[in-house]
């Protein structure tokens, strides 16, 4: 299926009119996931050299699982057409983080990806709802504080904190390479309904 030709970020009527929608990943995405990955790590390897398989096995190995309950992959559908797929795990991990920020209640995005063709800023858009999603989910006692990923990319962490609002906690070498781990406190977006259907709490 082809991927929808979309408004500019500016045309928010437009926006509106046919908001995107967040739902879980299931095992018959394989191959739509697959196929999206893959075709962002092309595009990315025109201009740039690139290790995401690690990433790209993370999604995978994670699609249709389930911990306490809830999905650990959410995509961002346009149309029924899967444009953006997110790893979403409910800890945040041991290595790069102190004892103090591990034992915070935080969501941890270890890989998001965007398909290339998808037009507006995908990525920003899924970013939002799942910042959404992890203020109204409720935890043992406390709701959850911080959403938290990686990235091995410098770009990509200019990109999260100049414009994107995350804070960059550290920077840290992993397998011989810088890690920025990120994070932003989980927030309500009561706007959001405007651009994406967000997922329901499980």
């Amino acid at each position: 299926m082809p991927y929808p030709t979309r408004p500019a970020d500016t045309d928010r009527t437009a926006l509106r009119a046919a908001p995107y929608e967040v739902r879980a990943a299931r095992a018959a995405d394989q191959s739509a996931v697959a196929h999206l990955i893959d075709d962002r790590i092309v595009d990315l390897r025109t201009r740039t050299p690139v290790e995401l398989d690690v990433d790209r096995a993370t999604v995978l190995a994670n699609l249709g699982n389930h911990e306490h309950g809830r999905p650990l992959v959410w995509l961002l559908c346009d149309d029924s057409v899967i444009v953006g797929c997110a790893v979403v795990l409910p800890t945040t991990p041991e290595w790069g983080w102190s004892e103090s920020q591990r034992a915070e209640p935080a969501l941890f995005i270890p890989a998001l990806f965007t398909h290339p063709k998808s037009g507006v800023r995908t990525g920003r858009l899924l970013a939002w709802a799942l910042l959404d999603y992890a203020w109204h989910l409720p935890t043992q006692g406390d709701h959850v504080l911080w959403v938290r990923g990686v990235t091995f990319s410098e770009k990509v962490m200019c990109y999260a904190r100049d414009k994107a609002g995350w804070d960059v906690a550290d920077t840290v070498l992993r397998h011989g390479r810088h890690a920025h781990l990120l994070q932003c406190p989980a927030q309500q977006r009561p706007n959001l309904s405007a651009l994406v259907n967000t997922p329901r709490i499980i």
